[in-house]
Order: structure tokens, then C-alpha cells, then sequence
């Protein structure tokens, strides 16, 4: 049990889960008081990075975007930056390469005249976190049961993580058994 344990915790399954997920990228609502993360099905857009994931992967960049409309919005490397107009689907010029940011049609309402940060870390930084604040161990002296835990702020994000590791560690075992 204590190897399936090693198997589950191994850099590559993170490494999928997080590919997966994208959780190297964050969006966040920009509060008067504090910000509120957006998670799963909310996002106001998506990212198309035109740059290789092995550039991407090792970068660390925040940018803010304010949506006009389901068409247009602004953008900035700086919250109290000078922001710039764009449509949704152009191609943007930023420190990680060319980006194409597309609407979620049913959620870009939701922000519409907020400010929107979007966060983007590099792999490794994920890759550490996520490995160190996964906790597993056996259930008890003899059982065959591991317990797996993970506090995060959002909750179906946990729950997205760890059963997408056991999913992956499931596909694993049975490519090895062929």
C-alpha cells in the first residue's frame, strides 16, 4: 500500500491534473474589499496561448481584463494600468507570448464592468504546492485503504483534484497491466 501511495503522489499524475484542470491559470473578481476567485464552470472567458506549452509552463504573468460587452473588453498588464480595447477572438501581444482570449457567452454577463485578474504560474510552482498540500496515508495498521486529502479554497476544486489523481493513477494501472 505504501507504494501505491508513491504511485499516486508521483510529479507525472500532478502534472497531468493540473494540465487537465489548468489550474496554473487563476481568474479572480476584483472586490472593494477583497477579491473573489472564480472556479469551474464560471469563467468568463478561456485562454488560447499561441506559445508552446514549454514556454507557457515556466512563466509567471498577471494581467487584468475589464469586459464591455460579450464582444469587447479591456485589457492591462496593471491593475491601475492604461487599459486598451479588444475584441474577443483578436490576437493580444504579452510578456508570454501571443494570446486569444474567447467568451463564454453565458458567463461574460456575469462580469460585465468588472475587473477581471487573471493569474498564470509557472508549472513547477503548481506542481510544488498542490504535491506538498496533498495529504495521503494508510487508513489503519492493516487496511488496505489510503486516505487522500486536500484543503484548497474552493472546495470542488479539491474534489476536482483528487479524483482526477485517482482517475489518472487508475489509467496508469491498467496501461501497465497490458
Amino acid at each position: 500500500i505504501v507504494d501505491e501511495i508513491e504511485l499516486l503522489k508521483a510529479r507525472d499524475n500532478f502534472k497531468k491534473v493540473i494540465k487537465k484542470l489548468k489550474l496554473n491559470t487563476r481568474y479572480y473578481v476584483l472586490g472593494n474589499i477583497r477579491d473573489n476567485e472564480i472556479y469551474g464552470s464560471k469563467y468568463p472567458f478561456a485562454i488560447n496561448f499561441l506559445s508552446p506549452d514549454s514556454i507557457v509552463e515556466n512563466f509567471d504573468h498577471t494581467f487584468y481584463v475589464k469586459i464591455i460587452s460579450e464582444t469587447e473588453f479591456n485589457y492591462s498588464d496593471e491593475e491601475d494600468g492604461v487599459f486598451q480595447k479588444y475584441s474577443f477572438g483578436a490576437n493580444l501581444n504579452t510578456d508570454i507570448g501571443d494570446i486569444i482570449l474567447l467568451p463564454e457567452t453565458k458567463n461574460v454577463p456575469l462580469y460585465k464592468d468588472n475587473v477581471i485578474r487573471v493569474e498564470i504560474r509557472p508549472m513547477s510552482f503548481v506542481l510544488g504546492n498542490l504535491r506538498a498540500l496533498t495529504k495521503m496515508k494508510v487508513a489503519g495498521e492493516f487496511s488496505n485503504i489510503i486516505d487522500i486529502s486536500l484543503m484548497d479554497s474552493k472546495k470542488q476544486r479539491a474534489v476536482d483534484i483528487l479524483n482526477n489523481l485517482v482517475e489518472i493513477n487508475n489509467e496508469n494501472a491498467v496501461a501497465d497491466k497490458k
